[in-house]
């Protein structure tokens, strides 16, 4: 869209994704180092975890399994993510809902650990602290998520990614 300037609005959010999948990118990056750094240092492996262990140890051991699967997903949505939030700048109306899409995954996330958290028996303190804390961390990092949801569906960013296939639209009090 050739002299059309981008809103800031669009500009902050780009950039703001694009920070975002940097940092997913190296949590990934670290977490390839670590893996390989531990399977260094414990060549026999992990050591099996019995099956009357409790649900957390058991979960934490499937996903320590797994730990390079994660790793590689987590690597190859920091580079869509990357990928999108780029195009998002360049006005790509497609990017809009790779982003806000993304952003539903990690507020569905965060809930998800929030309720996780609250249900937790094996967290110290009563069954109250367990529901303030997982309901204080939903909320630390799922408001950042509403907003960016807010703001990539606010009219600005809308009108921001029409294409030039799609014209604004033209108020009635301006038709003669």
């Amino acid at each position: 869209m050739l002299g059309v300037k981008r809103p800031d609005v669009v500009t902050a959010l780009g950039w703001i994704y694009i920070v975002l999948a940097a940092l997913m990118l190296l949590a990934a990056i670290g977490g390839f180092v670590v893996r390989t750094v531990i399977d260094q240092r414990m060549p026999e492996g992990r050591p099996p975890v019995p099956d009357d262990a409790p649900l957390e140890l058991r979960f934490d051991s499937i996903v320590f399994g797994h730990y390079r699967i994660l790793c590689v997903a987590q690597t190859l949505f920091a580079v869509l993510l990357g990928l999108s939030a780029a195009q998002f700048l360049r006005l790509r109306a497609w990017a809009r809902h790779g982003l806000e899409a993304a952003t539903w995954l990690g507020l569905t996330c965060v809930v998800g650990v929030g309720i996780l958290t609250a249900s937790d028996s094996e967290l110290p303190g009563s069954l109250l602290v367990r529901v303030v804390m997982g309901t204080v961390f939903a909320l630390v990092y799922a408001v950042p998520c509403l907003v960016l949801i807010w703001l990539l569906r606010g009219a600005t960013t809308r009108h921001a990614m029409l294409t030039e296939r799609e014209p604004p639209p033209i108020p009635p009090e301006s038709v003669s």
